[in-house]
């Protein structure tokens, strides 16, 4: 009895050891499939670890699977091949897969669109920077940081970096690039003076150097004296010149695109002279640069059957940043062909005169027929051979200024502008009448106002008044102030009209 009642202990006992032993082995063991990767597993179901096609066998892409033993299958990797659509090994880029990436992720960028190369690297020429500044030498804030001034997109792809310097302590700093290998991109030359940085070569009258309009020097590199700002300033910029001729193709870029920009082939660019193009893009036609100033004195220096005009205004509008409201811009010439059809960036053309003599600046000849000299611009005294009205109005006659597409309304030699700019009530919307242009550095007794008068009883000779002055409150001669300091200009319209005195 004794003995069996071990033996039931034993047997009873048996089964208890039994479950606990298989519990144990539940929980502690590893459980292919049940989407949990454990021990011995390097996968489960659609958990993979993060793993990845070249993870597993270099430069290759796909798909990585989990076998039913919880076991890689790599059977759908591929060997990466750029150019086929799939980001996978080490492209960075594949056509238009980019991953993750994005603008903002490969640098300071704001937005814009990333692009691949065709060894299938990430572009990122078309990303915005994220900065303040756009222009190479605009003012700056010297605690703006390191996005204060835009970098300056190489053809490399790279960016190249641009700093906010104020050497003089001026307190305004300007944005500059750093030299690469001591040299500068394009139109730029290294400025030791100012701690070793790219600046522009000035020139003009007003900075001591070339005058405008005409060659000027970057080191050993070639250029135009490009005016810019207010007449009276005399300064400009040397824009570098590549070695095109006047007419032939040329890769067209807006010319301050390129400032900065290293590896530009001078082959590509004008010599002395700007890339127009009809489309704005592309390719186009080099038109060279000329002196308006020359021009009119009798030497015009653009090729045959082109003549040089005169780009230049009167600051008409409100208050910009170059050039004060009613102060005359600077003189700016280039060629432009006598006529029509001699140029795809220009429809028409025209043949430029002097409306003072009536005659061509190019020749010294008369307007074809059908036609007269007339004023082009209220800044100088370059005008444009244009049909006169098949009844034109005589001088003092009221006039209405015509459309673009109108012939003149004034007879030859007059023109249709203020009537009495000195003594009308409504400056804003004046009287208009066919009046007689003079030289405006002669103010009385001018040649070409002679035997004009006004009708009172004591009749008194008509004065040639500027047309810096036309506008102006007082009609003195134009003067900005900035605080306690003023200036006044010093270089007016060279064109003047025979008008009745001040009363």
């Amino acid at each position: 009895m004794r003995f069996v009642l071990i033996f039931g202990l034993v047997l009873s006992l048996t089964p208890v050891f039994s479950a606990c032993d298989d519990d144990d082995t539940e929980h502690n063991g590893s459980v292919c499939g049940n989407g949990i990767i454990e021990e011995g597993e390097v996968c489960d179901g659609t958990q993979l670890d993060s793993a990845t096609c070249n993870d597993l066998l270099p430069n290759t892409g796909g798909t990585v699977l989990c076998n039913d033993t919880c076991q890689f299958d790599t059977t759908d990797c591929v060997a990466c091949s750029c150019g086929d659509g799939i980001r996978c090994g080490d492209e960075e880029c594949d056509t238009e897969s980019f991953g993750e990436e994005t603008c903002e992720t490969r640098g300071d960028f704001t937005g814009g669109e990333l692009s691949c190369s065709a060894d299938c690297t990430i572009e990122t020429s078309s990303c915005v920077p994220d900065c303040e500044v756009l222009s190479i030498g605009n003012d700056c804030d010297t605690g703006g940081g390191s996005t204060e001034c835009c970098p300056i997109l190489q053809p490399s792809g790279q960016w190249d970096s641009v700093v906010c310097r104020d050497p003089e302590e001026s307190g305004t700093g300007r944005c500059q690039p750093l030299p690469v290998d001591d040299t500068c991109g394009w139109g730029l030359t290294v400025d030791s003076s100012s701690g070793d940085i790219c600046d522009f070569v000035l020139c003009g009258e007003g900075n001591g150097s070339t005058p405008a309009n005409s060659p000027c020097d970057l080191g050993e590199r070639s250029g135009w004296c490009q005016p810019s700002g207010a007449a009276m300033e005399q300064s400009g910029t040397c824009i570098e010149s590549g070695t095109r001729e006047h007419g032939e193709t040329c890769i067209y870029v807006i010319p301050w695109d390129l400032t900065g920009v290293r590896g530009v082939d001078p082959d590509s660019q004008c010599l002395n002279g700007g890339c127009a193009s009809s489309t704005g893009d592309g390719t186009g036609v080099c038109i060279s640069y000329c002196d308006p100033t020359a021009s009119l004195q009798g030497n015009d220096s653009c090729p045959q059957d082109w003549n040089c005009a005169n780009w230049s205004w009167l600051e008409m509008g409100d208050l910009n940043e170059s050039v004060p409201q009613y102060f005359r811009g600077a003189d700016n010439g280039f060629c432009m062909p006598q006529g029509p059809g001699m140029s795809e960036v220009f429809v028409n053309g025209g043949v430029m005169c002097d409306v003072l003599t009536g005659l061509t600046t190019k020749g010294g000849a008369q307007c074809p027929d059908g036609e007269a000299c007339f004023v082009e611009s209220n800044s100088h005294t370059m005008g444009m051979c244009s049909p006169l009205d098949a009844t034109p109005l005589t001088q003092g006659e009221s006039c209405v200024r015509p459309g673009s597409s109108e012939p003149e309304p004034c007879g030859a030699g007059l023109y249709c502008t203020l009537q009495d700019p000195f003594n009308d009530p409504d400056i804003s919307a004046p009287a208009l009448a066919c009046m007689v242009p003079c030289d405006a550095s002669v103010y009385d007794s001018n040649t070409a106002c002679l035997g004009m008068e006004t009708s009172e009883t004591v009749p008194r000779p008509y004065v040639c008044l500027t047309t810096s002055r036309f506008y102006t409150p007082d009609h003195e001669l134009p003067t900005y102030c900035d605080g306690q300091d003023c200036i006044t200009e010093t270089a007016p319209s060279t064109l003047g009209f025979c008008v009745p005195p001040a009363n």
